[in-house]
Parts: C-alpha cells; sequence; structure tokens
C-alpha cells in the first residue's frame, strides 16, 4: 500500500512540474511577444559558415593568456568551437558540442552522464580537467570533477567554446592539468529580441527554450530565459528501457552596461532544478542494481567589471557566488562557493607585455553519508589563495618567449608553484611553430582525503566472494605533472589549414590504490573484505599527438577531419602493491577520428554530417568494442526569423555503447536520436 501511495505522489509530482514548467514558458513566450512589439528587430550576425579559412584562423581566443589574441598565434594547443559550429551539428548540450575537438574524447555514459576527458585519464569524474563557464570554474572539489548534467545552457547564446588540450595551470591554476574548456557566452547586446525554441526527439521527450532581450537606458542590455527539458531513458543491451531519464527546469538572467572610459560591466546568473534516476550498485557487494533517483538543486550569481583606459592596459574584476545542493542515493553534497579574481594587463614597453592577477576562492559544504558511501567528517571549509604573472616577450619580429607561473596556498596540501616557459616562431605568413614546457598540479579531493567507500564485488578463481573498500588518506599529494608539447601551424592556401601537435607528459605521485591485508566478513553473508587505502605511490608517462585540417572546397561547403592518438605507461614505485591501475593504458582510445561537412545548398538549406570513431578499449578487468556513430541533420531558413531543423543521431546503430559504468552506475546503451526542432527569433 506504502509503495502504491508514493508511486501515485510521485506521478502528480511529476504532472505538477511539467505542468508548471510549460506554463512558465507560455507566460514568458506572452510577455516577451508584448514587449517586442515596441523593440527594434536585430538581425543575427553572419554564419561563420561563410567565413574564410584566414577568418577562422584570425579568431580571437582569451583562455591561453587570459588576453585576446589570435588562433594562429597562440602558443598552445587551442581548438574554438563556434557559435555557428554548435548550431550546426544540432547539439543539445555542451558535451555533444565537445564531440567536434580532436584530442578530446567525449563518450555517453547513460541518458545523464558523460565523460569528457583529454590526452588520457577517461574517467566519469575527469579530475584533470578544469572545466569554466565565462571564468567561473564548475569542477567540484567533492571528487575533483564535473557534473556535466547541471551545465545546461541555452546553446544559441554560447559565443564559443575555447578548448586548450594541454595544461593551462599557468593561467587557470589547480586543476587545469590536461586541458581547459572554457565556455564563452554572448553578451546581452548580441541577443535582442525574442528567441523561442523547441526541440523534440526520440530520446529528447521536449526541450523547450524562451529568451528575451531588451535595453536598459541608453548604455545597458540585459536578456532572461527559461529552458525546461525532459530527457527519454537510455537503453539497456537487449533493447529494454533503462532507468536513467532527467528533468530541468532553469532560468538565468544577463545585463551588460558600458562604462566611462571604456568600461565594462555585467551581471548575471542561473536558478535551476532538477530531478534524475539512475540504475545504481547500492550493496555492499557491489553487485545488486536497484533505482536510485538524484535531486539537484543550485543557483549563481557573478559580477564582472573591465575597464581599458588605454589600449595598451586594461584591469578586471571578477566576483561570483555559486550553490549547489545534490542528493543521490549514496552521497548528498551542499556546497557554497565564493571566488574573487583580480587582472591586470600592462604593456610595459615594445617587448615586453605583463599579465598579472590575484584571486581567493572559499568552498564551504556539509555531507549526506549512507552505509555505503561515509565521511570522517559532515562538512569542511576550504581556502585556496592565488597569484601569477606571465610575460610575453618579443624577441623579435618572428619570434616570442612567455615565461609565467601561477602561486598558490590550498587547504590540503599548502605552497604549490606551477611555473610555464612558451617559445613561438613563425617564419613566414601563416606558418607557426611552437613549444612549451609546464608544470600542474591536480590537488586532492574531499573524498580521496576523508571518505570510505564499497568499490568492487568479484568472485576468484578460488571460489570465494571478494568485496573492495576504498579508504581515503589525510595525507594523499597533490599529482604533479610536467608536460612537454610542440605544435606546428600552417595554412598552405587561402582554403586549407592544418594543425599538429605533439606532447610527452609525464605524472609524478600519481594516485594509487594500495592493498591491505584481507579480513573474513560473516555478515550479511560470508565475504572476504579486501582494503585498499588511497596513496600517491605511482608516476604515470603519457605521450601521443593530435592532428586536425579544415579545406573549404568552395565558399559554401567546409569539411574538417582530425586524427588522435595516445598512449599511458604507469610505472608504480618500488613499494607500490596497486594492481588494478596497471592496466589504465585501457581507460583512453588509443585511436579517434572526427570528421565533419557543412554544406550550404539551394534555397537556404543546411547540410551537416558529423562522423566520430573511437578504438577500443581493453584490460583484464573490462572490455569495450570500439565505436562509431554518423549524425546528420538537414536544416532550413524558411526566413530571416525562422528555422527548422530534422536530424539523426548514431545513423547506421540502433544502439551502442560508449563508455564504462562507475563504481555505483550503471552505463546504458545509447540508441539511434531522431529529433526535429523549430526555432523562431524576432
Amino acid at each position: 500500500m506504502h509503495n502504491g501511495r508514493l508511486a501515485v505522489l510521485n506521478a502528480i509530482d511529476e504532472c505538477y512540474r511539467r505542468l508548471m514548467a510549460r506554463i512558465f514558458i507560455v507566460i514568458s513566450l506572452i510577455m516577451c511577444m508584448s514587449i517586442s512589439c515596441s523593440a527594434s528587430d536585430v538581425s543575427p550576425k553572419t554564419d561563420i559558415s561563410q567565413m574564410s579559412i584566414e577568418d577562422l584562423m584570425n579568431i580571437e581566443v582569451t583562455s591561453v593568456s587570459k588576453k585576446a589574441e589570435k588562433l594562429e598565434d597562440s602558443s598552445a594547443s587551442v581548438f574554438v568551437i563556434t557559435s555557428d559550429d554548435i548550431r550546426r551539428t544540432g547539439a543539445t548540450c555542451i558535451p555533444e558540442a565537445l564531440r567536434l575537438v580532436p584530442g578530446l574524447h567525449v563518450a555517453k555514459i547513460n541518458a545523464n552522464r558523460w565523460v569528457v576527458a583529454c590526452r588520457g585519464f577517461s574517467e566519469t569524474y575527469t579530475n584533470k580537467l578544469l572545466v569554466l563557464i565565462d571564468g567561473r570554474s564548475v569542477y567540484t572539489p567533492l571528487f575533483a570533477g564535473v557534473y556535466w548534467d547541471m551545465q545546461e545552457m541555452v546553446m544559441g547564446d554560447i559565443d564559443r567554446i575555447e578548448i586548450i588540450r594541454g595544461p593551462g595551470a599557468t593561467m587557470w591554476g589547480a586543476n587545469a592539468v590536461s586541458g581547459v574548456i572554457n565556455v564563452i557566452t554572448k553578451s546581452s547586446s548580441d541577443t535582442q529580441g525574442t528567441y523561442a525554441s523547441q526541440l523534440y526527439g526520440s530520446d529528447v521527450r521536449g526541450k523547450s527554450t524562451i529568451r528575451y532581450g531588451g535595453q536598459l537606458g541608453a548604455n545597458g542590455t540585459y536578456r532572461v530565459y527559461g529552458k525546461y527539458l525532459n530527457w527519454n531513458d537510455a537503453l539497456h543491451e537487449d533493447g529494454q528501457s533503462a532507468f536513467d531519464g532527467w528533468q530541468q527546469n532553469k532560468q538565468g538572467f544577463r545585463a551588460d552596461w558600458k562604462l566611462p572610459n571604456s568600461g565594462n560591466f555585467t551581471l548575471q546568473g542561473d536558478f535551476y532544478n532538477e530531478q534524475a534516476d539512475q540504475e545504481a550498485y547500492m550493496e555492499p557487494t557491489v553487485s545488486i542494481i536497484s533505482n536510485d533517483q538524484i535531486s539537484i538543486s543550485g543557483s549563481n550569481i557573478m559580477a564582472k567589471w573591465s575597464q581599458s583606459k588605454t589600449p595598451t592596459s586594461n584591469t578586471s574584476l571578477n566576483l561570483y557566488y555559486d550553490y549547489v545542493n545534490r542528493v543521490e542515493g549514496n552521497i548528498g553534497e551542499r556546497r557554497r562557493t565564493v571566488d574573487l579574481d583580480f587582472q591586470n594587463r600592462q604593456v610595459l614597453n615594445d617587448r615586453h607585455e605583463l599579465v598579472w592577477g590575484l584571486g581567493y576562492r572559499q568552498s564551504s559544504c556539509s555531507i549526506k553519508q549512507s552505509e555505503y558511501v561515509n565521511f570522517d567528517i559532515t562538512g569542511e571549509t576550504t581556502q585556496l589563495y592565488s597569484a601569477f604573472c606571465q610575460d610575453d616577450i618579443t624577441l623579435s619580429e618572428k619570434t616570442k618567449l612567455t615565461i609565467g607561473s601561477k602561486f598558490e596556498h590550498n587547504s590540503y596540501t599548502g605552497f604549490e608553484v606551477q611555473p610555464n616557459i612558451r617559445f613561438l616562431w613563425t617564419p613566414q605568413s601563416h606558418q607557426t611553430f611552437w613549444a612549451s614546457i609546464s608544470k600542474a598540479v591536480r590537488i586532492p579531493s574531499l573524498m580521496e582525503r576523508d571518505s570510505q567507500f564499497y568499490w568492487l564485488g568479484y568472485t576468484r578463481s578460488d571460489g570465494y566472494y571478494y568485496v573492495t573498500k576504498i579508504y581515503g588518506n589525510k595525507n594523499f599529494q597533490s599529482e604533479d605533472l610536467m608536460a612537454y608539447e610542440a605544435g606546428y601551424r600552417i595554412q598552405p592556401s587561402e582554403k586549407t589549414s592544418i594543425d599538429l601537435t605533439a606532447y610527452y607528459n609525464v605524472y609524478n605521485n600519481y594516485r594509487s590504490f594500495e592493498i591491505g591485508t584481507p579480513q573474513i566478513m560473516t555478515s550479511p553473508f560470508f565475504y572476504i573484505l579486501v582494503p585498499l587505502t588511497i596513496d600517491n605511490k605511482a608516476n604515470v608517462n603519457v605521450y601521443g599527438w593530435e592532428l586536425s585540417a579544415k579545406v573549404n572546397p568552395n565558399e559554401n561547403w567546409q569539411l574538417s577531419a582530425g586524427y588522435t592518438y595516445c598512449r599511458m605507461n604507469m610505472i608504480p614505485d618500488a613499494d607500490c602493491t596497486d594492481t588494478l591501475s596497471l592496466s589504465n593504458d585501457a581507460y583512453y582510445p588509443h585511436s579517434q577520428f572526427q570528421f565533419r561537412s557543412s554544406m550550404d545548398l539551394k534555397n537556404n538549406i543546411e547540410l551537416d554530417i558529423e562522423h566520430y570513431l573511437s578504438s577500443k578499449f581493453n584490460d583484464e578487468y573490462y572490455y569495450l568494442p570500439g565505436w562509431s556513430r554518423t549524425d546528420v541533420r538537414l536544416g532550413w531558413k524558411k526566413s530571416n526569423t525562422t528555422e527548422i531543423s530534422l536530424g539523426v543521431q548514431n545513423l547506421f546503430k540502433s544502439r551502442h555503447k560508449e563508455a564504462y559504468g562507475t563504481t555505483y552506475e550503471v552505463a546504458s546503451y545509447i540508441g539511434r536520436n531522431v529529433y526535429g526542432q523549430l526555432s523562431w527569433r524576432y
């Protein structure tokens, strides 16, 4: 009887949330349409598809040096996804757009979980990749990683996504180890008027978006948005529905003002609620699957001020507050983060351009525990103090040297120094050689220092059942990386560009799981408990290369392709007892390939095709076959205000598996998704 009443209440609650989401969107649409009658119509910007290869190489990026510089002049392995790239791929979320990047491993675990990794260590909670949204870190200190389901955005509000493959610690600090992803949104002045979008598909029950932008006096603009999505369950191998669908309501705003003396001020924020299902391993045996539910709510607000009194200097100050409350079956976290960042750029003379800054971050959390995952503490407050300085030295007209370092003090490991040196040589126009040596650190997470949790259950050849349990270590230290990189860019013609990068990464103090003395347990059944203590008794060498090329056969057709190769080799210390991590080379595909074709046909019709290929994972514990997928989109710009898109993701396969599950999560099979989208702007 109790279960029946609970099911009825859950169904009523589900109907209520859907109804309120639709009421919000309808009311917002009516309000925006009434306001837009007096608003001037702003035509969308010129499509990036009409830009030449040279124009694309001249796109300015800011994530490498925290200042604007041309993509072809950056001394790092950088890739830019433009707003038009996102629109034409039909990407419904950030990870889908990141599939375009050579050198990133992007895989969908289930309907609400993703793996996004760079240059090795492809795990659900990838702990060496720093993700930023408008400079705001979304990297959680609980487990050192990113909850991708919480980073849902209005995809049309993204101006570009800048991806640094390789360390970015000198500019961005701890945890910017294997790469940096910076999602940069458009100014509210570029999103004026009304925008509405509705997406339906076999994977998506519905994704509704409404946005309105207007004026704030003579010098200000704003936008407000609301969105709702409802994602279907993925599949099991037998074609049965998995228990992993999710729903989210999200609202937000952004306002921008022009200030005297070339100043700018931005205020933006988001508010969201989310419910997700997952099949989880809930028993101490870590073998019995049960249904679990995830409840998430959160908000953030950020203020940014910048001023450029002269062309040779500028100053900026960023302040943000972030709150999140995430509860899963095994663990819950309520976290509050305050971050302050100051930066100054000065051109000292013809040879030196100095960028320096100071930062402070405080993060407080309270933890919900369970019988399967528990902590030595129920909450903590950590602090991070930082300073950085970088000098761009012009040695000659064709050569530049960059020297800098980040200095940080964190609550776990104390003082950390992360220097880098970069060299850039342009022997002739549209030809660039660069090389770099960088140090970066990945500081410990709370789970690595204070938690205890069951990890894996298995039967050995002796017939006994073994259960592993992981214990945190308060003496766990930061993982250190020394990265050696070299790259070459060339534009051999107006219609072709090629980018090649090679790297060799050396990780010291890498995380290991040290085996303790097994214990015989008799409750709730007979099994042997194998304790594993987290420590720093390993080193890892990672090496590989990344190749990408773009070709414009004509003004209406763009082709791009990328191939990457990566290998990993773990070298344990003499007293290391870890046998589970020795095969970590199998946790990242050795080879990946991407291909994309974007063509403008007659009558404002667009045809876009993407193909992705990943090699297999294979070790003594897990096997994942290599997989491929082909996505096709057909778009029709009916007018300057209306666009219709039809597409198929995973065209040639009914379903396939892209990633492992985690300790407690079951990996699903990703099915074919047929979708349609209608977008309208006025």
